[in-house]
């Protein structure tokens, strides 16, 4: 009787750890996918007519010396998803977009479903919001 109950501790116990390894292989390719789905959406909504989106380079005193393009847009502000998360609906469908701690100043006046005017830049795939007014 001893030895079923040992078989089956070590069948949960090996089930168990190849499910966790599973969740986390998936979890990483899930966020490689987000990666994708913003930067394709960011490549779409720059060409759209309704966020008119401008590119200067700006050279940031970073290690790596990146360079870190500014752009603008337009849409309809949506609402917080969360506490540095804003939801703006563009024309080819939402897009969220980080928010920094100025930025959360000026979104705390808007309405939803606010017509707003914003701009972003795009680092490393991370949309995050630098200005945005009302149009």
């Amino acid at each position: 009787m001893k030895e079923i109950w040992k078989w089956t501790a070590a069948l949960i116990l090996v089930i168990g750890l190849l499910a966790g390894c599973g969740t986390t292989e998936n979890a990483e390719n899930n966020g490689e996918d987000t990666e994708q789905s913003e930067d394709e959406t960011t490549g779409t909504s720059d060409e759209s007519s309704e966020s008119d989106t401008e590119s200067t380079s700006e050279s940031e005193g970073n290690e790596d010396d990146q360079e870190v393009v500014e752009q603008t847009g337009e849409g309809t502000y949506n609402g917080l998803a969360d506490n540095h998360t804003i939801e703006v609906m563009l024309e080819d469908g939402p897009q969220a977009y980080q928010i920094t701690d100025e930025v959360k100043g000026q979104v705390e006046n808007l309405e939803p479903d606010t017509e707003v005017h914003f701009t972003f830049i795009d680092k490393d795939g991370a949309l995050t919001i630098t200005d945005i007014k009302e149009k």
